[in-house]
């Protein structure tokens, strides 16, 4: 009888411990709704494509393209490779579009300052090198085109087209702006193909790092 009565006592004491502990657990008041916290969300694209969306200057250093030029009676074959680099213009973070353009033993090197969340180019100096002699040339921001001051307004699209490069094949989706047409392909930083809608220029790319 008294170990029954030993065991009934112990039996009580430990479950008025369970009780106790049961009771200072904290309680869980995070709330379950099957939604992310808004600042772990990742943002959707727009949608809308500018030239800052198909010019990717933050993932890329060099480019080159083999640019035609048909202005009158003028034609003219390029390489022009750019390069570029980061810097401040008035205040604005910029990126720096370095090219260098040979025509016949001269050469001319222009800088493009462009605005890094607009694209839009803010400012150009351009000098011609002959024969050891550097000779500015006048150059303004162009109007329309690669590097313009119209990076802010959405292109329009209109199809695919296969482009063939240097460095092999691709399916770009295409793109107009202001009577030029730019060929962009995933995971290129640039466009593949840039022309004028007037044939008066066209530019293809044939390398990028």
């Amino acid at each position: 009888m008294k170990k029954l009565y030993t065991i009934y006592i112990l039996s009580i004491l430990l479950l008025t411990i369970f009780i106790i502990g049961c009771a200072n657990v904290p309680k869980d008041t995070t709330t379950t709704t099957g939604q992310q916290p808004i600042e772990n969300q990742a943002l959707e694209p727009s949608g809308k494509i500018t030239l800052s969306t198909i010019y990717k200057f933050n993932t890329v250093k060099t480019f080159s393209y083999r640019e035609n030029t048909n202005i009158g009676e003028q034609r003219a074959t390029n390489d022009v490779v750019y390069t570029v680099r980061k810097d401040v213009y008035n205040g604005a973070d910029t990126y720096v579009l370095t090219s260098n353009k040979t025509e016949e033993s001269n050469f001319i090197i222009t800088d493009r300052w462009i605005d890094k969340t607009t694209n839009k180019c803010l400012q150009v100096v351009s000098n011609l090198i002959s024969n050891g002699q550097v000779t500015p040339q006048p150059f303004n921001c162009d109007m329309k085109g690669p590097y313009s001051v119209n990076s802010e307004i959405e292109l329009t699209s209109s199809g695919t087209e296969e482009i063939n490069t240097t460095f092999g094949t691709f399916t770009s989706d295409t793109y107009n702006l202001a009577g030029v047409t730019y060929y962009v392909a995933k995971n290129i930083p640039v466009p593949l193909k840039v022309v004028y809608d007037d044939g008066s220029f066209k530019a293809v790319l044939t390398a990028y790092s």
